[in-house]
């Protein structure tokens, strides 16, 4: 499986963008993106072998790919 979704910010800048990206979307609904806690979450749905294969910095926040596999 591969995954693409905000992760946690590479830097003060993008910290910043994706603190405002959490003002208009909601805390709730991005506090786990932004906090890097996806590995985990996909850990938790069985999947195996987790890993990160890349990032983006972009005008909203750090983009985080994600790729893992199911036994």
């Amino acid at each position: 499986m591969h995954i693409a979704d905000w992760g946690l910010p590479d830097n003060l800048l993008m910290s910043f963008l994706s603190r405002l990206i959490q003002i208009l979307d909601g805390f709730e609904t991005t506090s786990d993106s932004f906090g890097g806690l996806l590995p985990e979450l996909i850990g938790d749905a069985g999947f195996e072998t987790i890993e990160e294969t890349g990032y983006y910095n972009t005008l909203y926040g750090t983009i985080r790919l994600q790729r893992s596999r199911k036994p």
